[in-house]
C-alpha cells in the first residue's frame, strides 16, 4: 500500500511539469581547444551575459575560455585564455566571474590570459587583462612552486572573497582563502583547525552575515569527524553541524528561503542526513525529500522563487530526471528538460543564470529536449504549454498485462522513445520508438509502473499494471 501512495505522488509531481521553449544562444561554445561552459554570470549594469570554461569558441568566433552574449551575438575578452605557442590544447578553465568595482574579476585554473603570465585570478577592465595584486602561487610537498587555482568567488561589504588551492597571492602568505579590497589582500585561512586541507576549499558564501565556506576540507584528523563545512565567527573558524560522512565533497552554497543549502557529492548510506543536497539554519542539518542521486550536484539557482539543481543526476525525491530538477521547499519537481549529450545518455549541466528574465543553463552537452544548442541555451516557461495527454499521442494494449504491451501512436504523432519506471521512479526499460512498439515485461515484478513516452509534440505518461 506504502509503494502505490508513493507512487501516485510521483505522478503528481511528474504531471505538474510543463513543456519550454528552448532557444539556442549563437550557435553555442565548440572549437579545438575544448567545448564545456563551467560558469555563466550575468552583468545586469552592461546587460551582459559572461560564460567561462574550457571551450575555444563561443558562436564559431575564437574566444578561449571566456567570451561575453550580449542578446544577439557572442564576442571575446581580448585574447581570453589563448595559449602562447607551441602549446596545441587547452587545459585550463575558468571556474567563477564576477563583477567589482567595474571591472570583470574571473578566477580558475590558469597560468596566462590575455596574452600575460597571470595565475588563478584576473581582471577585465574592458580593454585588456591585468593581475589582482599578484598571482596566485601553490606549493607541493616538496616545496616545489604553481601556479595556484582560485574557485569561489563572492562580493561582501565591498570586497571580494576567494577560495582555492594556493599557498600565497604576490608576497602575501595565505592557504586556500582571502579576501581583496581593491588594492590590498588580506589572509583568512588564519585560526582553521590544524590539519584541515584548505587546499580543498572550493565555494563561500555570507549567511545571516557570517561567511561560510566549503568543499572537501576534511579535518577529521584534527576534530575527529569528517567536517566540510565551516564558517567565520569573529576570527575563529568552527564547524557547522555534526558533520558529513564518507566520501564527500561541496560543490555549492546557496541561500534560498532563508535557508543555507548544502550541495555536492556525500549520501544517506554514509550517514548523511540526505543525498547530495541538504540545509542549514546555521546549526543542524535538513534534509531535501531524498536529494539527488546517482552522482554530483553540480549547481543550485534561485529562479522565479524556486530552486533549480542541475548535475550528474538522474533522480531527485526518487525521481527520474534528465539532469535538471526544480525543489519548492517541500517536494521537487520535474521539469520536463533532460539534458543530452551526443557521447552518451545524458550531458553535464554545470551552472544557471538568469537573463532577460529567462532561465540560462550550461554545461557539456549537445541538446536539450533534442533541440541542439551546444552546451548553452535559454529555456522560456512563461510560454510553455501542459504535457499532452497519453490518449491524445498513444494509447497502450492490454493493460493490465502480465507478458507484453504494446505502444501505438494516434493522429500521426511520431514517437521518438519509451522508458518504463517503477514505484520508486527507478528506470527499467528504455527503447528508441517505432510506430508500434511491442515491449516484454515478463522479466519484471508485478506492480505498477508508468510508461513515459516522448514525442515529436511533447511528452506523455500512463500507468501500466503489470500482473
Amino acid at each position: 500500500m506504502k509503494e502505490i501512495l508513493f507512487f501516485v505522488c510521483l505522478l503528481i509531481n511528474f504531471e505538474t511539469s510543463f513543456s519550454q521553449v528552448i532557444t539556442p544562444l549563437g550557435g553555442g561554445t565548440t572549437g579545438f581547444y575544448g567545448e564545456t561552459i563551467r560558469k555563466l554570470y550575468t552583468d545586469t549594469i552592461d546587460n551582459v551575459l559572461y560564460a567561462g570554461g574550457d571551450f575555444g569558441e563561443a558562436g564559431g568566433k575564437q574566444c578561449f575560455g571566456i567570451a561575453k552574449w550580449n542578446g544577439t551575438q557572442w564576442d571575446s575578452l581580448g585574447l581570453g585564455m589563448k595559449p602562447a605557442p607551441p602549446q596545441v590544447a587547452m587545459i585550463t578553465h575558468i571556474r567563477e566571474i564576477i563583477r567589482y568595482k567595474d571591472e570583470i574579476y574571473v578566477t580558475g585554473n590558469f597560468s596566462r590570459i590575455g596574452g600575460k603570465d597571470i595565475y588563478g585570478i584576473a581582471r577585465w577592465n574592458g580593454t585588456e587583462w591585468n593581475k589582482v595584486g599578484g598571482n596566485l602561487i601553490d606549493i607541493d610537498d616538496f616545496n616545489v612552486r604553481y601556479p595556484g587555482t582560485a574557485n569561489g568567488l563572492e562580493v561582501y561589504n565591498d570586497e571580494l572573497y576567494i577560495t582555492g588551492s594556493f599557498d600565497s597571492i604576490g608576497t602575501l602568505p595565505c592557504k586556500g582563502i582571502a579576501k581583496w579590497n581593491g588594492a590590498n589582500w588580506t589572509d583568512l585561512s588564519q585560526n582553521f583547525h590544524t590539519g584541515c586541507y584548505l587546499d580543498g576549499l572550493y565555494t563561500l558564501k555570507f549567511f545571516n552575515n557570517e561567511l561560510y565556506v566549503a568543499g572537501n576540507l576534511n579535518c577529521g584528523t584534527a576534530t575527529g569527524t569528517e567536517e566540510y563545512l565551516s564558517k567565520l565567527v569573529g576570527t575563529t573558524w568552527i564547524d557547522v553541524g555534526p558533520g558529513f560522512n564518507g566520501d564527500c565533497w561541496i560543490n555549492k552554497l546557496t541561500i534560498f528561503q532563508n535557508k543555507l543549502y548544502i550541495g555536492g557529492y556525500f549520501f544517506t548510506q554514509a550517514g548523511n542526513v540526505d543525498n547530495s543536497m541538504v540545509y542549514t539554519d546555521g546549526v543542524s542539518y535538513f534534509p531535501t525529500a531524498g536529494g539527488v542521486l546517482p552522482s554530483t550536484l553540480r549547481d543550485m539557482f534561485v529562479y522565479k522563487n524556486e530552486l533549480y539543481v542541475g548535475g550528474q543526476i538522474d533522480d531527485a525525491g526518487f525521481m527520474p530526471i534528465g539532469r535538471i530538477a526544480k525543489w519548492n521547499g517541500i517536494q521537487w519537481i520535474n521539469t520536463g528538460l533532460t539534458i543530452e549529450s551526443n557521447i552518451n545518455i545524458y550531458g553535464i549541466l554545470n551552472n544557471f543564470a538568469e537573463y532577460n528574465g529567462k532561465l540560462v543553463m550550461a554545461g557539456g552537452f549537445s541538446s536539450i529536449n533534442g533541440v541542439l544548442v551546444r552546451n548553452i541555451a535559454m529555456v522560456d516557461f512563461t510560454s510553455g504549454v501542459p504535457n499532452l495527454k497519453p490518449n491524445s499521442i498513444f494509447k497502450i494494449y492490454p493493460n493490465p498485462t502480465n507478458t507484453t504491451f504494446t505502444v501505438q501512436a494516434k493522429d500521426l504523432a511520431q514517437l521518438e522513445s519509451i522508458q518504463v519506471y517503477n514505484a520508486l521512479g527507478q528506470l527499467v526499460l528504455t527503447q528508441k520508438a517505432e510506430i508500434e512498439n511491442t515491449i516484454d515485461v515478463s522479466d519484471i515484478s508485478k506492480g505498477l509502473y508508468m510508461v513515459e513516452v516522448r514525442t515529436d509534440k511533447g511528452v506523455a505518461r500512463e500507468k501500466l499494471m503489470v500482473e
